[in-house]
């Protein structure tokens, strides 16, 4: 069984005067552990299709099944519930909280799922540890660099250890060194059993991925 599949799907943009088709007839899975690059040039609905399939964002046809269940017929309070548990999602922009130190924007997920903080507090050390960012947990996101946010972004993505970890040209804000010690830890972390299915337009980043899917104008080709 595939842990993420679709069967035909379509997403649509509409405007007054026209219909753009930005997810064109796509069907894809991706199996537990895969390294998948969705690969691409700008405008050809690479993060249209990551938004719909990490839930950020509804598809307009075609069936979505998550583990095996079936995701689009959910409401979006399901949907929701389903992403936050089973997923992890790095932006290009980092998006950290800029009044919150490292600890506390990574213990995010894990506070807003029950988990009480001494718990949480001891597990985001280990993982801050083991990606070599301890030493600025008490850092705010204003104190560190392209590098080290992106570190700490994905550190809050994988905390609550998601059964998939997307990510959406991560490393288009950061320079080639910062950008490669990014790519690395994800190397790092695929290694280690986590599902990740990234989006670039980077012919280099296109040959981390043991599954390669190429898009243009909507469609997978």
């Amino acid at each position: 069984m595939s842990l993420l599949e679709l069967k035909n799907c379509e997403k649509f943009y509409r405007t007054k005067y026209v219909n753009t088709v930005a997810v064109n007839n796509v069907s894809l899975s991706i199996e537990k552990g895969d390294f998948c690059v969705l690969h691409g040039k700008s405008g050809g609905g690479k993060s249209t299709l990551l938004h719909c399939i990490a839930m950020l964002d509804d598809l307009d046809s075609g069936e979505y099944y998550f583990s095996g269940n079936r995701v689009d017929n959910l409401s979006r309070k399901e949907m929701n519930q389903l992403r936050a548990k089973e997923t992890g999602i790095v932006f290009q922009e980092f998006h950290l909280i800029p009044e919150l130190t490292v600890t506390e924007n990574v213990r995010l997920p894990l506070i807003y799922g029950g988990m009480n903080s001494g718990e949480a507090n001891k597990k985001v050390t280990d993982l801050l540890d083991k990606i070599d960012m301890g030493h600025r947990k008490d850092h705010y996101p204003s104190q560190l660099s392209g590098g080290q946010k992106q570190r700490t972004a994905i550190a809050r993505a994988i905390i609550h250890s998601p059964a998939i970890l997307f990510a959406d040209e991560p490393t288009g804000n950061l320079d080639t060194a910062n950008g490669n010690n990014v790519l690395e830890l994800m190397k790092q972390l695929n290694a280690q059993g986590t599902t990740i299915f990234l989006v670039t337009h980077s012919e280099e980043e296109r040959s981390l991925g043991n599954k390669i899917l190429e898009m243009s104008d909507g469609k997978l080709i």
